[in-house]
């Protein structure tokens, strides 16, 4: 799902030419020509092959959350984990939820829909 978010994201940044310059798999680069040169990385950290001269790299920085314990979360306009073990998250065992946004996984309190929690982004299956 990622690979396909990333592939969309390279359709609409760079020329089709560099979307079939070596681009096939997860952890690949996409080369742009020499009329928009860039290097898209997809999940590599370190990269195999030394990129175009000239190229750049687009490095995205993680999301960071945009609510913090405490804050008032708006759960109507969110989704709600309904089954979080299915995700690899503990069951709930109290008067609270999980909810996701923009991400991010939050521990809010039922009632009061106060944050309890921040949850990692790329705890269990939860993935952007």
């Amino acid at each position: 799902m990622k690979f396909m978010h990333s592939a969309a994201f390279a359709a609409c940044c760079l020329a089709p030419s560099a979307l079939l310059a070596d681009c096939v798999e997860p952890g690949s680069f996409i080369t742009a020509s020499a009329a928009a040169p860039c290097v898209l990385v997809l999940d590599d950290p370190a990269p195999e092959a030394a990129p175009a001269p000239g190229a750049k790299h687009l490095k995205v920085a993680p999301a960071q959350p945009a609510y913090t314990v405490g804050d008032a979360f708006p759960v109507y306009e969110f989704s709600m984990l309904i089954d979080p073990p299915r995700y690899g998250l503990p069951p709930v065992t109290g008067n609270w939820r999980y909810y996701r946004a923009k991400g991010v996984t939050y521990k809010v309190d039922a009632r009061s829909f106060a944050v309890l929690d921040v949850v990692e982004a790329d705890q269990g299956m939860l993935r952007n």
